[in-house]
Formats: C-alpha cells, sequence, structure tokens
C-alpha cells in the first residue's frame, strides 16, 4: 500500500513534469503557489522539501528552460513623451494595454466572443512581433471585463468569494475529507494565479477543474448531510 506522502510525492512529479513539456510560465507560477498553500497547511517540511528540489532542479533542466525561468522577473517597459506604452518585454503588458482602452470605451462589454473583431482597432503595433493575431487577453479579469463589462467582473469576483467562503468554513470530523477539501482549493488556487497571466477558460482543461470542483461541492453535500443526523 503506497503511504500518503508517497502519492503526493508521485503526484507533484508528474505535475511537474507535464508543466515541463508545455513551458508555460503562468502554469509554472500558478503549480507554486498552489504546492505551496498545499504544504503549508498539510505538512510544512513538505515545503522545504518543495523549494529545495525547485531550486535544485533548476542546474539540471535545459538552458532553454532556465532563460524562460529566469524571464519571468525580466520586465522592460518602454513609453513615448506623452507617457503611453509602446513596447513591453514581455509583450503581455502590450496586451494588457490594449485591452484596457477596450475597456475604457466599451465599460458594459463588448460581448462575448467578440474580442477577434475589435482587438485589432485598439492593439498596439508592437503587439504584432511577438503575437500577430490575439484571440484573447492573456489575463481572466481583463478578458472578463473587456467582453462582460463591469457587472460580469463582479459577478466573477463574487463567484470567487463564494467559493472561497465556502471552501474555508468546510468542517468535518474526517481528516481526510479536510485534506481533500484543501487540496481542491489548492487546485483552484493554483489556476487563478494562472489566470493573472492566460484566460484560463479558453483552454480545454477547463473542463476538468469545473470537474473537480463537482467533486468538491459533493464533498460538502456529502458532510452537511452527515452533519444533519
Amino acid at each position: 500500500m503506497i503511504s500518503k506522502n508517497t502519492r503526493l510525492w508521485i503526484c507533484c512529479g508528474l505535475v511537474g513534469l507535464a508543466l515541463i513539456f508545455t513551458q508555460t510560465r503562468g502554469a509554472w507560477v500558478g503549480f507554486t503557489a498552489g504546492f505551496a498553500l498545499l504544504t503549508w497547511r498539510l505538512n510544512r517540511k513538505w515545503l522545504l522539501i518543495g523549494i529545495a528540489l525547485l531550486v535544485s532542479s533548476f542546474f539540471v533542466i535545459p538552458h532553454t528552460l532556465q532563460e524562460r525561468i529566469k524571464s519571468i522577473g525580466q520586465v522592460k517597459l518602454y513609453f513615448d513623451e506623452h507617457h503611453r506604452l509602446y513596447n513591453s518585454e514581455p509583450g503581455r503588458f502590450l496586451i494588457w494595454a490594449s485591452g484596457w482602452k477596450i475597456i475604457q470605451d466599451y465599460p458594459w462589454g463588448i460581448g462575448q466572443g467578440n474580442l477577434e473583431d475589435i482587438y485589432p482597432k485598439y492593439a498596439i503595433p508592437a503587439i504584432a512581433q511577438y503575437e500577430p493575431t490575439e484571440p484573447h487577453l492573456h489575463n481572466n479579469f481583463l478578458q472578463i471585463l473587456a467582453q462582460n463589462g463591469w457587472l460580469g467582473l463582479g459577478i466573477y469576483l463574487f463567484w470567487i468569494f463564494s467559493y472561497y467562503r465556502e471552501a474555508l468554513r468546510f468542517k468535518s470530523d474526517d481528516t481526510e475529507s479536510k485534506e481533500w477539501n484543501w487540496t481542491f482549493l489548492c487546485l483552484f488556487s493554483a489556476i487563478l494565479v494562472w489566470g493573472l497571466t492566460e484566460y484560463t477558460f479558453s483552454h480545454q482543461f477547463m473542463y476538468i477543474q469545473f470537474f473537480l470542483w463537482g467533486l468538491q461541492v459533493a464533498l460538502w453535500q456529502k458532510s452537511k448531510t452527515l452533519n444533519s443526523f
């Protein structure tokens, strides 16, 4: 029988390997945030071990991956004489600035799925060197705000608030149920962090997130049923 600790490290290893192949920096940051939350709650010794593994693995991964990791903290912004952003490294800042211009002109949103039609009018020219066509804004909050307006963003934030309220209020006499609830919370948090640099709702893997969220809701309902007796 494989111990719980062993299963955790096997899962982390598999997820880490998948993340290396994706070469998606936002997902790396999200995974790190989720892992830190998980180990801080379940066993803080694992957090120290995880940090040691992350640091040591940096020196054995390919040089190209090392450069991508280094680039996470390398931000350069270029402004013209009117203090307007005209170039940046990485290009995400240009995309976000262009998205903000759309939001200023359409505070009630442009409608779901209309970004590709409107975006070229607002795109900062330098974006073309990074991504000639941009189907989304690489940020969940900006994307929802641009498409659905301030009302849509308010609903999205209320959904996030409601989720954390229920997850943090969860109580159970079963230790394993409490650990599962916290694990689901960490997964949710990791994807939220990734959503700061990516429009995660455009990815099919979100079906998996909502499936896992459904399992967590079932866990809540089961706990409420047992506590009612």
